[in-house]
């Protein structure tokens, strides 16, 4: 009889940075730049790429890759509902709530 948890464990496939940046279009020293240095994000937060020293390479997959890329990128953020708002959007809403509470005499 086999254990059901064995099969429903899905393995990380680890990619050397070379093999990233070849399909990213992009060298090799800006991944490693990006799991060291990190970028800021548009949240003002710095984010780092996750990778590991695996045979003398890193490596990382491409699973972090989409993970680290979703982070950087507004668009997947106001899915979640935490988007950075404009300086123009931010104004009209705190106008709009300055109107709703005038209206409700608070």
């Amino acid at each position: 009889m086999s254990n059901p948890s064995v099969f429903a464990t899905v393995k990380p496939k680890y990619r050397p940075f070379s093999h990233l940046a070849c399909e990213l279009d992009l060298h090799v020293a800006t991944l490693m730049r990006w799991h060291t240095k990190g970028i800021h994000g548009a949240d003002g937060e710095r984010h780092r790429l996750w990778a590991i020293r695996l045979g003398g390479r890193w490596v990382s997959t491409d699973e972090e890759i989409q993970r680290f890329l979703d982070r950087l990128n507004p668009g997947s953020e106001a899915e979640s509902g935490s988007a950075v708002r404009s300086p123009a959007t931010r104004s009209k809403a705190a106008t709009a709530a300055d109107r709703e509470l005038t209206r409700l005499g608070i």
